[in-house]
């Protein structure tokens, strides 16, 4: 009898610690779920005008960033194909071009910002400013574990 009463106590505790992980799971707020997009209009106070042009440097941003990615990936796909001839000035060559194209990614990155400083009105760049210092934790892909 006594051991009766300890597994039920033991499957109520379980039923409850369940019930509580499943209210924590879906009441819980994602850190950021509207991407950065939306957190750098609300932090910089874009009217829509503003918003509209930021659409449109973020599309071109997009376009920049896609066809550098694509150039990386055709040479190091020709670094990849070099190995089985090991030709070391081409190897070389190839990856001199490759840390160029990631150079040229951090370029496309940093005029994008630049862009959006130029969006903003005088009484907006201190709120840039203080944006700039969250930019790494905003654009940081970091995979879920």
């Amino acid at each position: 009898m006594k051991n009766l009463k300890y597994i039920q106590l033991i499957v109520i505790l379980l039923i409850i610690s369940n019930i509580l992980l499943i209210l924590f799971i879906f009441l819980r707020k994602p850190p950021h779920p509207e991407g950065p997009k939306n957190i750098i209009i609300e932090r910089l106070h874009f009217d829509q005008k503003q918003i509209n042009e930021y659409e449109n440097l973020i599309d071109q941003h997009r376009m920049d960033i896609h066809r550098n990615e694509e150039e990386m990936m055709m040479l190091k796909s020709a670094l990849y194909e070099n190995i089985l001839n090991e030709n070391t000035p081409k190897r070389d060559s190839l990856v001199r071009l490759i840390g160029n194209k990631q150079e040229e990614a951090e370029m496309i990155n940093y005029h994008h910002f630049m862009d959006i400083k130029k969006l903003c009105r005088p009484d907006q760049q201190k709120d840039f400013e203080e944006l700039v210092h969250d930019f790494g934790k905003l654009f940081s892909h970091k995979k879920p574990r």
